[in-house]
């Protein structure tokens, strides 16, 4: 009861932290509005007013994914449009994610409550998770259901890699616990046992009783993990390379491959179901099966646009303007050979395929270009919104050709503005970000050279899933790409620094 409580009071400083940025800071001025809102407004307010998910000419939409503007949407018609009330209603659920943290901790790393506990706070006062709680952006969203679906996965990967594990004379775990078991041992006294007892004895013993019996079935547990990653996969548009990830690590989770099989089509089907009706209708209205058509010109103009740029040693935008022309000239040639308009879909395949031809005429530039935005989405800070709304919203030079890799560290080492909380701000987020990457680093590394089963079980289990935030950031390399896995870095880390912070006291 008393840690019922606590995880109460947990989520009510979320909320209170939450609350008072944007009550203080980030609804004046219409802080809130951020580069992609206007086009969630349109759509939920064209949805309000005319039931269509289409644009105020009645142009059917199928650019962005429909998860977030039904969200505002329904917030809208119970409030007569109030833009302020939606953002209330995401505060609430995003002062959840803590607690959510804290579970999936306790999923990874059972009985480890401190560690659980310091990731739960980080996150309740990471700046990432606390400015965008307050953007009307899709970040909050999909990190709630992203993180619902992990606890449930996770929990059942873990659960399927426990699988007939034998140990000495045959004895197979069949889910008594193992720390119910400490009290018969005489050496089971004090904390430093409980801390070290995946190097004081043989860990699978310890990690396969832990938690569950090997015989409970994880079809109620992947089905609802693949409803959660299917409403994800509405809100932001990366759940069908989540998909296929996450059927990848659970086929290869166990040692019964056709069991395995089983359980990825169970949890295959669980997203389907949601997304399902979504492809439907773009199949009925546009004739092709797909998601959404943002990536056509996502790629050709933050990323084909930079390498156009640094071939012919133009501008940027004079990059982009070449390339729109093309677009324009295609576009006409199509209409001209078909006899009608092209629908959103055959517009972004003629985007998407000279976005490839661009790259496959200048491969060394446009891999360049991807592994400096991979970078900058893992190096970039969340205090760069700060800046950008107290300098009047002025625009940088973010692409700029020829703009040279020292000043991503500058803006932030040396912040242009004059005011001292913000650069105090912006140092302490760049320290706490280092300590992140660091043990992050430290986690990999630890579970490479030991390969103790559990921790290849957690690294095999998030690691994928982070470098795929980190892949798909190749054309962009903002920090919010990143944001919708920080939360299993900060867990990670954790880890690190906890079994190091044992380890000296051991010694000592």
């Amino acid at each position: 009861m008393k840690k019922m409580y606590t995880l109460v009071l947990l989520v009510i400083a979320a909320f209170a932290l939450r609350a008072l940025v944007f009550w203080g800071y980030l609804q004046h001025e219409n802080r809130f509005w951020q580069v992609d809102t206007t086009t969630y407004d349109t759509l939920a307010q064209e949805l309000v007013v005319n039931n269509r998910y289409a644009t105020p000419d009645g142009t059917l939409n199928a650019y962005r994914l429909p998860g977030y503007p039904f969200f505002l949407a329904t917030i809208y018609k119970a409030t007569n449009n109030n833009r302020i009330a939606a953002l209330w209603i995401q505060i609430f659920l995003a002062s959840f994610i803590p607690l959510l943290v804290f579970l999936l901790a306790q999923v990874l790393f059972p009985n480890r409550h401190q560690l659980a506990w310091a990731a739960a706070l980080l996150t309740t006062c990471h700046l990432g998770y606390v400015l965008y709680a307050g953007f009307m952006m899709t970040e909050t969203l999909f990190v709630f259901l992203f993180l619902s679906f992990l606890i449930f996965f996770c929990r059942a990967v873990l659960l399927a890699n426990r699988r007939n594990i034998k140990y000495e004379n045959d004895i197979v775990c069949s889910g008594g616990r193992f720390y119910d078991l400490l009290a018969l041992n005489p050496a089971a006294k004090g904390q430093a046992f409980i801390q070290f007892y995946d190097e004081m004895m043989e860990p699978d013993v310890a990690y396969a009783c832990c938690t569950r019996s090997p015989e409970d079935g994880l079809g109620l547990d992947l089905f609802f993990a693949g409803l959660f990653l299917g409403v994800a996969s509405l809100i932001r548009p990366v759940g069908h390379y989540l998909i296929i990830v996450a059927v990848f690590i659970l086929f290869f989770s166990g040692n019964n491959r056709l069991k395995q099989a089983g359980e990825c089509l169970v949890l295959a089907f669980g997203w389907l179901i949601v997304v399902g009706g979504w492809l439907l209708r773009n199949w009925m209205l546009f004739g092709h099966l797909f998601f959404h058509t943002l990536p056509g010109g996502h790629f050709l103009y933050l990323s084909a646009a930079r390498v156009i740029a640094h071939d012919q040693n133009i501008s940027y935008q004079a990059a982009r303007d070449q390339l729109r022309s093309i677009i324009q000239e295609r576009e006409s040639r199509s209409i001209a050979l078909t006899g009608r308009i092209l629908n959103q879909y055959e517009v972004c395949v003629l985007h998407e395929k000279l976005a490839v031809e661009t790259f496959l005429h200048s491969p060394i530039t446009s891999l360049t270009y991807w592994i400096q935005d991979m970078a900058r989405a893992t190096l970039s800070l969340y205090s760069a919104e700060l800046l950008y709304l107290e300098s009047g919203r002025k625009q940088i030079a973010y692409f700029a050709t020829g703009r040279p890799i020292k000043d991503w560290f500058m803006r932030y080492i040396k912040p242009q503005t004059e005011k001292n909380w913000l650069k105090l701000l912006i140092w302490g987020e760049a320290l706490f970000h280092f300590f992140l990457l660091l043990g992050t680093f430290l986690f990999c590394v630890r579970a490479l050279l030991y390969r103790t089963r559990r921790l290849t079980h957690v690294f095999w289990l998030t690691i994928p899933f982070i470098s795929l935030f980190i892949v798909i950031a190749l054309s962009g390399g903002y920090a919010r790409m990143r944001l919708p896995m920080e939360f299993l870095m900060i867990i990670l880390a954790c880890f690190s620094f906890f079994q190091a912070h044992s380890c000296r006291e051991n010694v000592e």
